[in-house]
């Protein structure tokens, strides 16, 4: 049995929807391949594909041979129609420059929102199978929710949306048409005005006025309206050259492209309209400018403007002159505004069109410029050696000390590896170490290295090097910067300053001891004879005199430790008698500070520590002292703790006196450190007491550390030493070359 789809008989209902189709494709493909054109245009041609898509189904639902299907495509044919109206309205909006209905996405959205809901209502009626509203797909519940009556609705509501849009579209393009004062764009304006007016007067007449008021039926087919409108416009097209590109179009599709932002002005200084990137540039929508007076964003320059710009306009017909400009967020744009007067055909100004040019990448690009610049004469200027390596070792970048340590050989491109090497402990240092391995998210310093050897050019020196990477470094292949601190001069003055203490302290040892020894005889010699007083004064000469002896040794110990001269006797000791010894050279010095001290001997045996009693001794007695000497009338606790595990034995001493400022807390064992206030008040160490404590443990391969909770909390000074140093042989001292 067979079946017939399509009947394409010559029948007039046919014809017409045909001949509408070909013309439509005709003018959308005369438009497509139109270059240049004006945006407005592109509006235009969606409202042709649009129209296009309804007119093939309206062809196929009047050539269809089965009921269903030509009912389908009836409906398909309506929704083309329905849908029509937004490309329409957006043409409409963009010809007649009513560009703020539109200038944002979800504006543009929004004209779909009529023919969707317009669409639904379609769909869900019984249009779909019989023009009639009796009968309802969902047994009249949507419409009994809403509200709305029984009876023939549908083909009103649809016949009057269509017509609404087509007479708003009418009255724009007619005013427009009044107002636009270009020849061709009026010619345009009134075609396009004409052509919807014959649709509708069709419209009317096909669906109202002959069939329901004269009573003369005629095909009701709604593709013929469109099938005229497409006659206008296909004959103007060929004859009235309707589409032709005139000036303005192509000077609108120029400034479209343009970075520039285009500024139009009336005789007074108002804002027509704006072109260009004015959202990007001044964050502005054209509805915020239009009809602001210009001296709104330049209140500052306004008169500076005026004289330079406009009145220059006098004699040049084109100024070029910095501003600033204020944006929508109330910064300050620096911009370059280039102006240029429009005249009537008498000759008389009209207006003004300046274009306005974002100066602030320039104004970055001369900054970015300019740090360049400064950082390039800084770091030619340094005298520590800077190099910049890329991520493949290669050097980038060189300052001009660097290059001396390779007697100015162009070290660009070379491998760092093959000129640079660092040890430390006779232990190198890779490069790579030195560089960054990956992205980082902020400028970061990779490594530091204090007082190493730097071999650069065969020449070796003693070096600080400290390696850092900026954040950008991936992007422009830069891995690390590397800076060494020549600290060869430095070395020799610390190495001359050592020489003369050294030999300060040798020659001021031998005139006090003679002091000491005159005191001495005196006292054996007229002892009896002395009046109380003088008694007094020799007493002081002999306590100056120690005091003298004490800062030598001090100073002289320093220097020895600077200069890794200051060598061990390790040999086996008994702890518990050695802190006993300790304590008791401190009786005297005790009970004139009136300070209790308290020995908290251990409970378990301590066994035998290796280290050199003097020098340990040296350390105990200068903590002792100083809690002595801080905590006038208070108490003083030792302590011993044993730990079998690690092997390590502690010793703490504990003041209930002045307490240390959190602040010098980490510079308590630094060389001449004094805290300045109450401790310092009536004391006469040298700062040099706990710099050697910390020395003489650090060579025992141990450490020390202070604790306190604050002034007039009291302190505690710890030491921790290992038991199992090797003993010195035969008793003589061990050099030891650490510094």
């Amino acid at each position: 049995m067979e079946t017939t789809v399509f009947e394409f008989g010559l029948r007039s209902a046919a014809l017409f929807p045909v001949l509408g189709l070909l013309l439509f494709i005709f003018v959308f493909v005369k438009l497509i391949t139109m270059k240049p054109r004006p945006s407005s245009y592109n509006w235009f041609i969606t409202y042709l594909g649009v129209e296009i898509f309804a007119g093939i189904f309206d062809f196929l639902s009047v050539t269809s041979a089965n009921p269903r299907d030509t009912l389908t495509f009836y409906l398909l044919f309506q929704i083309g129609n329905i849908f029509s109206f937004a490309p329409l309205m957006g043409f409409v909006f963009s010809y007649t420059g009513r560009t703020w209905f539109i200038d944002a996405f979800y504006k543009r959205m929004a004209l779909f929102i009529p023919p969707i809901i317009l669409t639904f209502f379609l769909i869900f009626t019984n249009e779909v199978t019989s023009h009639s509203i009796e009968h309802l797909f969902l047994s009249g519940f949507i419409w009994q929710v809403w509200s709305f009556p029984y009876g023939p609705l549908y083909e009103p509501v649809y016949v009057g949306f269509i017509q609404f849009a087509v007479i708003l579209s009418i009255v724009l393009f007619t005013l427009h048409g009044r107002k636009v004062k270009d020849p061709i764009r009026k010619k345009q304006s009134y075609i396009f005005a004409g052509a919807l007016l014959a649709q509708t007067i069709f419209d009317t007449s096909v669906f109202v006025i002959f069939p329901k008021v004269v009573g003369v039926p005629i095909i009701p087919d709604g593709m013929i309206a469109v099938w005229i409108m497409g006659i206008v416009f296909s004959f103007n097209l060929m004859n009235k050259k309707l589409f032709t590109s005139n000036p303005a179009a192509y000077v609108e599709n120029i400034v479209d492209a343009m970075s520039e932002v285009v500024i139009v002005l009336n005789i007074d200084y108002y804002i027509e309209t704006v072109k260009g990137p004015v959202k990007e540039v001044l964050g502005y929508s054209l509805r915020d400018l239009t009809g602001t007076p210009l001296k709104q964003i330049m209140p500052m320059q306004w008169d500076s403007f005026v004289s330079q710009t406009i009145h220059g306009l006098d004699t040049l017909s084109i100024t070029g002159h910095e501003y600033e400009l204020v944006t929508h967020k109330g910064g300050l744009l620096p911009v370059k505004i280039s102006a240029s007067s429009h005249k009537n055909s008498d000759g008389r100004v009209q207006g003004y069109i300046l274009v306005v040019t974002d100066l602030s990448p320039i104004k970055e690009l001369l900054h970015v410029e300019a740090e360049r610049n400064k950082l390039a004469v800084i770091t030619e200027s340094i005298t520590d050696l800077i190099v910049a390596v890329d991520f493949d070792q290669k050097i980038v970048l060189a300052n001009k000390a660097f290059k001396n340590f390779t007697n100015g050989s162009d070290v660009i491109g070379k491998n760092i590896s093959e000129i640079m090497h660092i040890d430390t402990e006779g232990t190198e240092i890779p490069i790579k170490s030195l560089i960054q391995s990956g992205t980082i998210l902020k400028d970061t310093i990779i490594a530091q290295h204090r007082r190493i050897q730097l071999t650069i050019n065969a020449q070796t020196i003693l070096a600080n090097v400290t390696s850092s990477a900026i954040k950008e470094g991936s992007k422009v292949n830069m891995a690390g910067i590397i800076v060494m601190q020549d600290l060869t001069e430095e070395q020799e003055l610390e190495k001359m300053k050592l020489d003369f203490v050294s030999m300060a302290a040798h020659e001021l040892r031998t005139p006090l001891t003679a002091i000491r020894g005159y005191v001495e005889a005196l006292r054996e010699e007229i002892q009896e004879s002395l009046s109380e007083q003088q008694t007094t004064f020799l007493n002081r000469i002999d306590s100056a005199t120690l005091q003298l002896t004490g800062l030598m040794e001090n100073l002289l110990s320093a220097s020895r430790i600077e200069k890794g001269t200051y060598n061990l006797n390790i040999v086996s000791t008994d702890w518990v008698a050695l802190v006993n010894n300790a304590i008791k050279n401190h009786e005297t010095l005790a009970k004139e500070a009136e300070v209790t001290i308290h020995f908290n001997m251990p409970t378990t045996t301590i066994p035998q520590v290796n280290v050199d009693a003097l020098r340990i001794n040296e350390v105990i007695n200068n903590l002792l002292s100083n809690a002595i000497k801080y905590s006038p009338k208070g108490k003083v606790f030792i302590n011993i703790h044993y730990d079998d595990i690690k092997e390590m034995i502690t010793t703490s001493i504990k003041d209930d006196g002045q307490g240390i400022p959190s602040t010098a807390l980490p510079h308590m064992f630094e060389k001449f450190f004094r805290v300045w206030g109450t401790l310092e008040m009536g004391s006469k160490g040298t700062g040099l007491g706990l710099y050697i404590a910390r020395a003489i443990v650090a060579l025992h391969k141990g450490t020390i550390w202070v604790e306190s909770e604050g002034e007039g909390k009291g302190s505690v000074f710890s030491f921790s030493l290992p038991l199992d140093l090797p003993i010195s042989d035969f008793g003589k001292p061990k050099p030891n070359k650490s510094s």
